[in-house]
């Protein structure tokens, strides 16, 4: 909705990682990546990324596996 703000601590978690740098293939391509965990999500920025699409988000964790492979 719009007006409203993210609650990022529901939404997100907390940071348990500082921001850091790591080198992943993009397609065929391989490029330096920020990357910081927090509880619920891992957040990259990709600054070739198209606008809207620079600052991505993952779901990372057992939950995550369980949702997705019903483990």
């Amino acid at each position: 909705m719009q007006g409203q703000g993210l609650d990022w601590p529901f939404g997100m978690g907390r940071p348990i990682s500082g921001p850091f740098w790591t080198r992943v293939k993009v397609g065929a391509v391989e490029k330096d990546v920020p990357v910081q965990a927090v509880e619920r999500r891992v957040l990259t920025y990709t600054v070739d990324n198209p606008e809207g699409f620079m600052v991505e988000m993952g779901d990372v964790g057992q939950h995550c596996l369980r949702w997705r492979f019903r483990a």
